[in-house]
């Protein structure tokens, strides 16, 4: 597998999910796994409020007579929304391996017979993961 680019977030997740033999892990495994689609939310939610909040005083700096404070103007402002933005994409890239993940784990417990179906996997334990 070829990757380009730097070893950021999203780089990182994606090798390590691309490399990750899904079909042979463990229902806890999965099922930790597909968490990170819920995480993932919670992320976005927390980066819309930050840049929102970051947005506001930009512009009343910006809009501000006399004195201003200087935040995040000129050379600062690049570095931050390329921050933002790779936050962004490890966002992105949890988000679709929680995904995966829930989907193979749904696949796997409709495809069991169903007598084992009634082996529920949201009482999974931390301790059942390690």
């Amino acid at each position: 597998m070829s990757i380009r680019g730097c070893a950021d977030a999203a780089g990182v997740i994606g090798l390590l999910w691309a490399n990750f033999d899904a079909n042979s892990a463990s229902d806890a495994d999965l099922f930790y796994l597909a968490g990170a689609s819920e995480e993932a939310s919670n992320m976005a939610h927390s980066l819309s409020a930050t840049a929102s909040g970051i947005a506001c005083l930009i512009a009343e700096d910006r809009d501000r007579q006399g004195v201003k404070h200087g935040a995040l103007q000129g050379d600062d402002l690049p570095t931050l929304l390329w921050g933002i933005a790779g936050t962004a994409r490890a966002i992105e890239k949890l988000a679709f391996v929680g995904g995966e993940a829930g989907f193979l784990l749904q696949e796997r417990y409709r495809d069991r017979p169903e007598r084992e179906r009634g082996r529920r996997t949201n009482h999974i334990t931390s301790s059942d993961r390690d």
